[in-house]
């Protein structure tokens, strides 16, 4: 294709599939990060050079851009657990013009919760050692929050703000238990967003807030 004409370049959306999303966890990392592989159709412009994978938090709106190469499949790596995201594929050519964007696939990343330790109880009866209490497991609390959580995005997708709110009021409760803020923050967020989309901007504000002052230490 010549650099000085633009033709029509529908023929470069490609069709975008998810088709594995998988949760990877490490005691190094403070919050438990997933990845997403993302698939579509190769295109078959000779003049094509690569894609370019878009990803954002909110539908339409991508704040992140990754060039993929001439590729057919990409795993996005360091995505948050619990968090819904948007993707979209572009192709571009040797001249750098560049297609519209693909259909648009979202997913919502699973909540995996913090690996726990068990420690076998004591048999009792006059040991050498001490009485071994097994430690308190958190995770049923933890993933009924992300489940919580989860649907209140979902209500908050269907315009059921109301509900959204009272569907993360129910996490945040279970999150104050968490020793990981993280989790609080994007609640707060979640929260923030819906009262925002009810137009109460003041209480919404007073959720970012708080979930910046979490962020920060304070």
């Amino acid at each position: 294709m010549e650099p000085s004409r633009v033709r029509n370049r529908r023929s470069l959306w490609p069709p975008v599939a998810i088709v594995a999303v998988c949760v990877l966890l490490g005691l190094s990392v403070p919050v438990s990060a997933a990845a997403v592989t993302l698939a579509w159709a190769q295109n078959t412009e000779a003049d094509l050079a690569g894609y370019k994978v878009h990803i954002g938090t909110s539908p339409g709106a991508y704040t992140q851009s990754i060039d993929v190469g001439r590729v057919t499949s990409f795993t996005v790596p360091g995505l948050l657990a619990g968090e819904t995201y948007y993707f979209t594929v572009t192709a571009y050519d040797i001249f750098a013009n560049e297609s519209g964007f693909s259909s648009q696939v979202s997913t919502t990343t699973p909540v995996a919760p913090p690996p726990g330790g068990t420690t076998p109880p004591s048999s009792g009866g006059g040991g050498t050692g001490g009485t071994t209490t097994p430690p308190t497991d958190p995770s049923p609390s933890l993933s009924k929050a992300g489940l919580l959580q989860q649907e209140g995005k979902q209500l908050f997708q269907q315009g059921r703000y109301r509900d959204a709110i009272r569907a993360h009021f129910k996490a945040l409760r279970i999150y104050r238990g968490v020793s990981d803020p993280e989790y609080r923050a994007r609640c707060l967020e979640d929260l923030g967003r819906a009262f925002e989309a009810l137009g109460d901007f003041e209480t919404a504000a007073r959720k970012f807030q708080q979930a910046n002052r979490i962020r920060q230490g304070g």
